[in-house]
């Protein structure tokens, strides 16, 4: 009985971290694109189950800041680009288990971004609460 009673205790003492883990997707980009080295340095969606955060990290090449820096000051561009050359975005994780995570990002007080993340066949869908059938889907490497 005392050996049942401690492989149950050290059962439940292991199992506790099942689905604690630490995952990053690397060289993502928009479906039907490969991932462009002359365009990002680093272009990766880490999801963190402990703190219950997604990130979406971009970083751009001194050559594509450039040129977005061009774009940005020609008076003729209506809508400007980013001009981080950094960009790191926190979504909060609502669902995770070993395969699939749903977090989302409130951007403004009516407009929410949604990621799904296929851990398993590593895609991003990207879309927005409020235009759920209008979506962005990357593959990550």
């Amino acid at each position: 009985m005392k050996k049942l009673l401690a492989i149950l205790v050290l059962g439940l003492l292991f199992s506790g971290n099942a689905y604690s883990k630490t995952v990053e997707l690397n060289k993502c980009a928009q479906s039907g694109f490969k991932f462009d080295s002359k365009q990002y340095e680093k272009s990766s969606y880490i999801v963190d189950v402990d703190k219950s955060i997604a990130q979406r990290i971009r970083i751009i090449t001194k050559e594509e800041y450039v040129r977005l820096k061009k774009q940005h000051d020609d008076p003729a561009t209506i809508i400007k680009p980013l001009l981080n050359i950094i960009e790191i975005l926190d979504f909060q994780i609502d669902y995770s288990d070993k395969r699939f995570v749903k977090a989302n990002r409130k951007i403004h007080p009516s407009l929410t971004v949604i990621l799904e993340i296929d851990l398993a066949e590593k895609i991003v869908t990207s879309s927005f609460k409020e235009a759920p059938d209008q979506s962005t889907i990357f593959k990550c490497n």
